[in-house]
């Protein structure tokens, strides 16, 4: 990008480009990789979840098969009091990861992030480390046998509660804000260079367009001036017939063949080789072409309008595009040249402007190196990166 930078370099613009993909395709590994740790700690706190109904089950079994007097049943009651307490640490252990993993998943997924929430607020909500603990003391209390089973079953609820909350957890891990964010600007990229190689395809015939035109204009201003020699020339061979005569048929034949009746004039004068101005010159099949591939990239921008919306992003400017750009798929704009060239201009710099003003609206930028797993990156490099990409929405197409 610091090539790209330098003027008067004819590859800065490859450089910079091959720069810009190579800190995307980092970022898109950082983003898998954070993904795939997020899959491994859900599924992490699902198995301790699975590991704590699972004893919670056992327990409950063995407390009810306390013997209701007996040598047995202290040394019973104790061991019992041990699993509830290792019980307990477990959940409180498993609290504290989910906690932590909120804070981790926010950027990332706030489905997910969410999911997690509810799952650490319903043990504290629930209050299922007390309840573990206070149906500890119910095991020496001598409390009705029903009591004490009605008040497992709670705990057996609680914890069913808890696993299917990381159940929906794991379910939108993968479906994340930013991979939405990221297919979003993905469109965007794909849509603005499309955009872009058709108006410069445009913009190139139409030059030809003009080049064609004012060669066909040279080719009659010769026309007409071997028509004057012609002229004078049967002027001088006719002078028997009289000054006046020669003169009068001269002229005729000058006009006729030089070219100032119905075939002569520049190609904005109009005459019988039709209206030559640039951008008219377009035939029925490039026409037909062109229209179909701006009708494909106006579906094309209506499905990313359809994606912005879903992540409640403004896409005012978008709307606009996307009005114009409908424009290019009628007739009436191939028949008239500035209209033309007004509409590519709009449409091709405005979707590169919402490139990159959509980058800086989700927040999670391919041109942000979140090598430290923060959002804030050295301010020499931001600068730099910013500054690329103002290049970019200021550049215009060459022909």
């Amino acid at each position: 990008m610091k090539r790209a930078a330098a003027q008067g370099d004819p590859s800065a613009a490859g450089q910079a480009a091959a720069a810009a993909d190579r800190l995307r395709e980092a970022q898109r590994q950082l983003e898998r990789n954070q993904q795939a740790r997020g899959e491994r700690d859900v599924q992490d706190a699902q198995r301790q979840a699975e590991e704590i109904a699972e004893e919670q089950n056992a327990i409950a079994g063995a407390a009810a098969a306390l013997p209701a007097a007996g040598p047995d049943r202290l040394p019973q009651q104790q061991l019992l009091g041990q699993r509830k307490d290792a019980l307990e640490s477990k959940v409180e252990g498993l609290e504290k990861q989910l906690d932590r993993m909120v804070g981790e998943t926010t950027r990332d997924s706030r489905d997910t992030a969410r999911k997690l929430s509810e799952a650490a607020s319903g043990i504290r909500d629930n209050k299922l480390k007390e309840k573990i603990r206070y149906s500890k003391s119910l095991l020496g209390s001598g409390a009705p046998e029903q009591y004490a089973r009605n008040f497992e079953e709670e705990i057996g609820a609680n914890i069913d509660t808890l696993r299917k909350k990381l159940s929906e957890a794991a379910s939108t891990v993968g479906q994340t804000a930013r991979d939405r964010g990221g297919d979003a600007l993905d469109k965007a990229r794909e849509l603005a260079r499309g955009v872009d190689s058709l108006s410069r395809r445009m913009s190139e015939r139409r030059e030809e367009g003009a080049k064609g035109a004012k060669g066909a204009e040279g080719n009659e201003g010769a026309k007409g001036a071997k028509g004057a020699k012609g002229a004078k020339g049967a002027k001088g061979a006719e002078g028997a017939q009289g000054e006046g005569e020669g003169q009068g048929e001269g002229q005729g034949q000058g006009q006729g063949q030089g070219g100032r009746g119905d075939t002569a004039g520049g190609p904005r004068d109009g005459g019988g080789y039709g209206d030559r101005r640039p951008g008219l010159d377009f035939s029925p099949e490039e026409i037909r072409q062109f229209r179909g591939e701006a009708r494909r990239f106006a579906n094309e921008s209506q499905e990313l309008r359809n994606l912005l919306r879903e992540q409640d992003v403004d896409a005012k400017e978008l709307d606009e595009i996307l009005k114009q750009l409908r424009q290019l798929d009628s007739d009436r704009v191939y028949k008239d040249a500035e209209e033309l060239q007004r509409l590519q201009t709009f449409v091709s710099e405005g979707l590169k402007r919402f490139e990159y003003t959509l980058r800086r609206q989700t927040g999670d930028n391919a041109d942000r190196a979140l090598v430290n797993g923060s959002d804030e990156v050295p301010p020499e490099f931001r600068a730099l990166v910013e500054e690329y990409y103002r290049s970019l929405s200021k550049a215009k197409p060459k022909p």
